[in-house]
């Protein structure tokens, strides 16, 4: 039982770790469509601004390795997301064969309680058949008194 209350709690703040970091790839997904939208709004306004070409050309260098970084951390979180997923399975999977385990147990327990059930009614059935045998035999014997002062 303590087991598997720690692994749910393990399961739990897993699945919280794995949503944090699914917010957090979403922000950067936000952030990456934001900056592709500004670079195409960059490209639009840059057509006609052909004597600031040197410093669209920079600005468009920084956004493309901020794009590239963004990528970068996106593969990052990828795989942490990869990963805690793995994990979120190997421990589901540890607690169905932990419940599985239980079950077993739980089946033994019954057949055990079972036999000794049965013993007992046994016994109870060779005490009844005994008493029935003394109660007659005080039957008889109170007979043979009652004969026995008669004469």
């Amino acid at each position: 039982s303590r087991v598997s209350t720690q692994s749910t709690g393990d399961v739990i703040d897993l699945e919280n770790k794995v949503f944090s970091e699914k917010a957090r790839a979403d922000t950067l997904l936000e952030t990456v469509t934001k900056l592709e939208t500004q670079v195409k709004d960059l490209e639009t306004s840059l057509e006609g601004v052909t004597e600031e070409k040197g410093l669209v050309e920079a600005e468009k260098r920084r956004i493309k390795e901020l794009l590239v970084r963004l990528e970068v951390e996106n593969g990052d979180l990828t795989e942490v997301k990869t990963s805690n997923i793995n994990t979120i399975e190997k421990l589901r999977n540890k607690i169905k064969e932990m419940g599985s385990e239980q079950e077993e147990l739980l089946v033994e327990c019954k057949a055990s309680y079972r036999t000794r059930v049965r013993n007992l009614e046994n016994r109870i059935a060779e005490l009844e058949c005994s008493m029935d045998e003394t109660v007659e035999k005080g039957t008889e014997t109170e007979k043979t008194i009652k004969r026995m002062e008669r004469q």
